[in-house]
C-alpha cells in the first residue's frame, strides 16, 4: 500500500508521538485489523507496533493508496472489535 503524506498529517501524527514509519507499520502488523470501514472510504486500523498499541484513522485516496487522517496510541484493552 501506498501512503500520502502532507505536512498536515504528519504534524498530526507527531502530537501523539508517532512518526510515518509507524503508522505505516501498522499496516504490516501480524494483528493489524480494519475495526471500522464506511462507505465514504475511511476507515481505522489498529496494530501493534514495538510493543504500542497504534490506531490509525485513515481514508483512501486511491487503489491501494492511503491517506493517514491521524494516528495515536492507544490501551489494548480499547482496541475496536
Amino acid at each position: 500500500m501506498r501512503f500520502v503524506w502532507t505536512p498536515r498529517n504528519q504534524e498530526k501524527v507527531k502530537r501523539h508521538g508517532l512518526d510515518r514509519e509507524i503508522v505505516e507499520a501498522v499496516f504490516e502488523a501480524p494483528d493489524m485489523r480494519v475495526a471500522v470501514e464506511s462507505p465514504s472510504g475511511r476507515g481505522v486500523a489498529e496494530g501493534t507496533v514495538e510493543g504500542r498499541c497504534v490506531r490509525v484513522i485513515f481514508s483512501f485516496s486511491g487503489p491501494d493508496e492511503a491517506y493517514p487522517i491521524t494516528a495515536y496510541p492507544v490501551n489494548p484493552t480499547r482496541r475496536k472489535t
